[in-house]
């Protein structure tokens, strides 16, 4: 299914392709996908239980800090540590780990798509932590060199219209855009970089990532179409399921709610193994595509 396709730029092609493809391996892939899913569960699960606390926010911390005095600042940071759960240690701890949990996943399933391992032989691939680390190292950058060339460009721009005067927001507007247009397709260019580690590239993973991008100029940002198409996707779905549960936990008791928030939990982890699975799967097939 994922054979080389004679058309060198279609992208969008491959969404369908993917998804179909997804689809066709459901059965080989179910229990990979069913463990996986199930280690990122409990993380959801337990880690959010076992950092149960209070909130105290930086702005608190600071407050307490300079107007009640260094004295009360061993008590704060240890609170604020304990505490560091629902405001960024919860969420933090429970991406960190999600992330790593699906970095893995990443590299296991890159290998039944490009190599066609077999499902049963791919379970050994979670002792192995070092392409897996490398994915994950790679993916969380990758994120962060995203976000970063957004908020660039959005000081960029914003900078334009405190400076004052219409020629001048017009051209640090278009300067702006033009940076997060040039920052986004150096940055897509590494994008199968994840890909090439997991196919045992090492080193190389960057060249052989960029040697497969060139000449693809309209079509990594076609890339980025669809992996947004895909993200959004995954959102809809996922707040879907959340106002479904918030109308029917109206109508539950207090004893049947816990029972509900961990189905809500299945049902999110599923979605978003579903998109995962789908983005590795469209990925595989792009790369197929572009690298002859």
């Amino acid at each position: 299914m994922f054979t080389k396709s004679k058309e060198n730029h279609r992208v969008l092609p491959c969404l369908g392709e993917s998804l179909h493809a997804v689809w066709a391996y459901r059965n080989e892939l179910f229990w990979l996908s069913f463990f996986s899913a199930f280690i990122i569960y409990i993380i959801h699960i337990v880690v959010p239980v076992l950092l149960v606390g209070d909130q105290v926010t930086f702005s608190q911390l600071l407050h307490k800090s300079t107007v009640e005095g260094p004295s009360h600042m061993a008590g704060i940071v240890k609170d604020s540590l304990s505490n560091f759960s629902f405001n960024i240690g919860s969420t933090g701890i429970v991406s960190l780990l999600s992330s790593y949990i699906l970095a893995v996943f990443a590299v296991l399933s890159y290998r039944f798509f490009l190599k066609k391992e077999k499902p049963v032989s791919l379970f050994s691939g979670y002792c192995d932590m070092v392409k897996p680390l490398g994915v994950w190292v790679w993916m969380c950058l990758f994120s962060f060199l995203a976000v970063l060339a957004i908020s660039v460009s959005g000081m960029i721009i914003a900078s334009g219209r405190i400076l004052g005067g219409t020629p001048m927001r017009e051209f640090v507007g278009i300067l702006g855009i033009s940076a997060s247009v040039f920052s986004f397709y150096v940055l897509f260019r590494f994008m199968f970089v994840s890909l090439c580690i997991a196919a045992g590239f090492g080193f190389d993973s960057f060249r052989a990532s960029w040697r497969a991008t060139k000449g693809h100029y309209w079509s990594l940002f076609m890339v980025m179409f669809a992996l947004i198409v895909i993200h959004l996707l995954g959102t809809f779905s996922s707040t879907v399921v959340n106002y479904v549960f918030v109308f029917v936990n109206y109508f539950l008791s207090e004893e049947i709610l816990y029972v509900s928030y961990l189905v809500e939990k299945v049902a999110d982890v599923a979605i978003m193994f579903a998109m995962w699975l789908w983005t590795l799967a469209f990925m595989s097939k792009v790369w197929i595509s572009w690298s002859k």
